[in-house]
């Protein structure tokens, strides 16, 4: 009987130490999000290509018709 209570003990234990790492992960991985969001400019630079573009379109149609 002690020998079976150690175990569910010992597994208890780990059990409890699992669960504490996988929020431990998940804090982490929040973290890592936040910041990728934070410093993740290629939103921005496909915007600026974007607009770069049109603004080149629209110079070499007023300089067509002059």
């Amino acid at each position: 009987m002690k020998v079976a209570f150690f175990h569910f003990s010992k597994y208890k234990a780990q059990q409890k130490k699992l669960e504490m790492l996988r929020e431990e992960n998940a804090r982490r991985r929040a973290e890592i999000e936040a910041r990728e969001k934070e410093t993740n400019y290629e939103p921005v630079k496909a915007e600026v290509r974007r607009l770069r573009k049109l603004y080149n379109d629209h110079l070499i149609a007023k300089l067509a018709n002059k």
